[in-house]
């Protein structure tokens, strides 16, 4: 009597794993199935949540091998709509032009954890272009929230056009501009610092003169033309017409579109005035 009952037990401990299993396998299944189909719709936020608890069910090493492809494809998936969308948003110039590449953005939100947070200033840029302001106030205030720099400097124009702000919000937004940039440390991104602090739109103890020389010791080609610019007018630093003209040729050497037109509407000047460069 107790070997039948022991041996009853062991079958309804297998039964009951195995219906675990079916029915988890079951739910593996069906949510994958529907993050594909999501993810094939450009529902790309769906999908990633569909994908999220078909990982919940993950049992073996294939599913897993499986799903970490999937959220793969549709990561790539994303990156390839963003740079459509930012496409469409950069060489638009008619109003169907930028409501194609709203449409194409608007897939990716809200998508944030899968890095598309510039979709919000590209977002707001075309509504700017598409003559709807309040809307594009929106999307650059999101922007701020994930810490995009370009949305806080956007923003910034735009209140102050359409929206009664104070001066302490307007610096407010410049400052994460400046941390945003900070952070980054891109050569790009430390020429955007140098020229904040030159402005006075925001205070640090770092010299942005400093910053602006180290960049062009390195060929960055904007940065030899601000510096060549402040040394040509003396402004914020002493006047040496000649120093700033050397730079601002080297800028021209380096690609920098407007130290060729700033050389060209001033050469006729330049020739009469018999400049030296050192």
């Amino acid at each position: 009597m107790m070997y039948k009952q022991v041996i009853v037990t062991l079958v309804l401990v297998v039964y009951g794993i195995y219906s675990y299993a079916q029915n988890s396998n079951k739910n593996y299944i069906e949510m994958r199935n529907e993050g594909i189909s999501h993810m094939k719709k450009g529902e790309f936020s769906v999908a990633d949540k569909k994908f999220k608890g078909a990982n919940g069910f993950v049992e073996n090493t294939y599913e897993e091998s499986e799903i970490t492809r999937l959220r793969k494809q549709l990561s790539d998936s994303i990156y390839k709509a963003f740079n459509r969308g930012v496409g469409l948003a950069q060489n638009a110039k008619s109003i169907k032009e930028y409501s194609s590449a709203v449409e194409e953005l608007k897939k990716l939100i809200p998508t944030d954890n899968l890095n598309v947070s510039q979709v919000y200033r590209w977002l707001g840029y075309c509504y700017e272009h598409l003559n709807e302001p309040f809307a594009a106030i929106d999307y650059y205030n999101e922007g701020v929230k994930h810490n995009e720099a370009c949305s806080a400097i956007m923003l910034t124009s735009l209140l102050k056009k359409y929206k009664n702000v104070s001066d302490d919000s307007i610096r407010h937004l410049y400052n994460i501009a400046y941390r945003c940039y900070k952070q980054s440390g891109t050569n790009e991104d430390k020429y955007q610092m140098a020229t904040l602090l030159i402005t006075n739109k925001v205070s640090s103890n770092e010299d942005p003169i400093n910053i602006l020389q180290q960049l062009s010791d390195n060929n960055y080609a904007d940065a030899q033309f601000y510096l060549g610019l402040l040394f040509f007018h003396g402004e914020k630093v002493t006047k040496d017409e000649s120093k700033g003209l050397r730079l601002i040729n080297l800028a021209k050497e380096n690609g920098c579109d407007n130290a060729k037109r700033w050389l060209l509407e001033r050469n006729e000047e330049l020739k009469k005035r018999n400049y030296i460069y050192r």
